[in-house]
């Protein structure tokens, strides 16, 4: 069971995601989160380096989505700004919105990536279609109660984890 909340890799920020190693893996499409993976949660403005990193991804070939469970007007305004599609109200870790951009961008799950902060969500979502998944460190701590209540069942599953086996091969 422990392995639905797995991901395949963990890493300090989506600037830190290694590239040439996911298109080795065969990966073409990375799903992202958007709150507290792209942007600081309720934030409005993309850091510099998240906006150049998304840009070189796109540029190596990769297809971006954004998948968030958050509203529509937000969702689509942020999107926009980074000129990448995306869902809203996508559902996570129900699977409806990977499927949706799954399609939308015509890649099987094993051709694609799901990135996020949570383990609960993003995590579960993409190990449950078979994505792989990686977790990125949240960009602040300013979040919803929904989300601060999980954060110690989180923390509780990665020290199993880090005790166990390393998450990337």
């Amino acid at each position: 069971m422990l392995a639905t909340f797995t991901p395949d890799l963990i890493v300090p920020s989506v600037c830190d995601i290694p590239l040439p190693e996911l298109a080795g893996r065969g990966i073409r499409g990375l799903l992202f989160d958007l709150d507290n993976t792209l942007l600081a949660h309720r934030g409005d403005e993309f850091e510099a380096n998240v906006i150049d990193w998304l840009q070189h991804a796109a540029g190596e070939g990769f297809r971006l989505y954004i998948i968030s469970n958050g509203p529509p007007t937000r969702t689509l305004r942020l999107a926009e700004k980074v000129g990448l599609p995306a869902v809203y109200h996508s559902g996570k870790p129900g699977g409806r919105g990977l499927r949706q951009a799954l399609a939308a961008l015509s890649l099987e799950p094993k051709q694609a990536a799901m990135i996020g902060d949570q383990i609960f969500t993003d995590v579960w979502a993409g190990s449950r279609l078979g994505l792989y998944t990686i977790l990125v460190t949240p960009i602040n701590t300013d979040e919803p109660w929904n989300v601060r209540v999980k954060r110690p069942l989180e923390r509780l599953v990665l020290r199993r984890i880090h005790s166990g086996s390393s998450t990337s091969d």
